[in-house]
């Protein structure tokens, strides 16, 4: 009698191993697809977005080409980030100034000594044009020094790995079919540790790197809390392409800046030129 009993436990053993292989993936996709998934993990990075408003920072930045032609500076930048209004301003290893980038939203200016001239136009016009050899991606940093927010509508969850999710975010044109525009990859924190930009035609246009998150709490930060901040971006461009690297020295998040700290000089007889 002892032999039937065998068999009907080992029947039920199977049984239940079958059923675990297939409900574990199941539940796993069921999570992919849920739609409180997907929207904890982009309330998690619109909480760490909502940290802080403005930058104010000291960096190193390198630039290197494909053929490993590198450049490098170091420098101030100052940040908005609801206004998208950035100045940038890099001298050489002497401290000599090598020139002064200002963005606000979709125009620029650009203040190169060495040619005394100062720059202005469109910032897509800077990347296109052949007067000026500028590794400079206004679109590209605005992007880098803080993610984009993430529309739930036209999201989904690719993968959930021990570490990190990985979203997905389409666009539509009219009378078109809904495309690639963005892969995003975030830590369970919500703190956005890889971003993928697409063409229309889901080819790659920029990839940013985030690393070395540390918490900024400094006396001069007038926020109610640490920040945790990556001190590394790097900028991979796939259209120009080159490759811009952040390095962060000294970082602080002061509630906004006065309109005097957008200014700067500009000698006299400096050529202005229009894009």
């Amino acid at each position: 009698m002892l032999f039937p009993d065998h068999c009907i436990l080992r029947k039920v053993c199977v049984f239940l191993g079958v059923l675990a292989y297939v409900w574990v993936p199941a539940c796993a996709q069921a999570e992919l697809s849920s739609p409180e998934t997907l929207k904890y993990y982009i309330n998690r990075m619109e909480e760490n977005r909502r940290h802080w408003i403005a930058i104010n920072a000291n960096l190193i930045l390198e630039f290197a080409t494909p053929d490993k032609k590198i450049a490098s500076c170091h420098g101030e930048l100052r940040y908005e980030r609801l206004s998208e209004k950035l100045l940038l301003k890099c001298l050489n290893d002497g401290d000599q100034l090598l020139f002064i980038f200002k963005s606000w939203d979709r125009d620029f200016e650009l203040y190169i000594p060495a040619r005394e001239t100062l720059f202005r136009g469109n910032i897509f016009q800077l990347q296109d044009s052949p007067e000026i050899e500028s590794h400079l991606s206004a679109l590209d940093l605005y992007r880098a020094l803080k993610p984009v927010a993430i529309p739930y509508e036209n999201s989904e969850i690719e993968t959930i790995s021990e570490h990190l999710v990985t979203l997905n975010v389409y666009a539509r044109r009219p009378g078109e079919n809904r495309h690639l525009y963005r892969r995003v990859s975030m830590t369970k924190t919500g703190h956005v540790v890889q971003e993928k930009y697409y063409a229309n035609d889901e080819t790659p246009t920029v990839s940013i790197h985030r690393g070395k998150f540390q918490i900024v709490d400094d006396p001069a930060t007038k926020t109610q809390e640490a920040i945790l901040f990556p001190h590394t971006i790097l900028i991979e461009s796939m259209e120009k392409p080159i490759t811009t690297s952040l390095v962060f020295d000294h970082l602080e998040f002061p509630a906004g800046f006065s309109s005097e700290d957008w200014l700067f000089p500009i000698p006299e007889g400096t050529a202005t030129t229009e894009l």
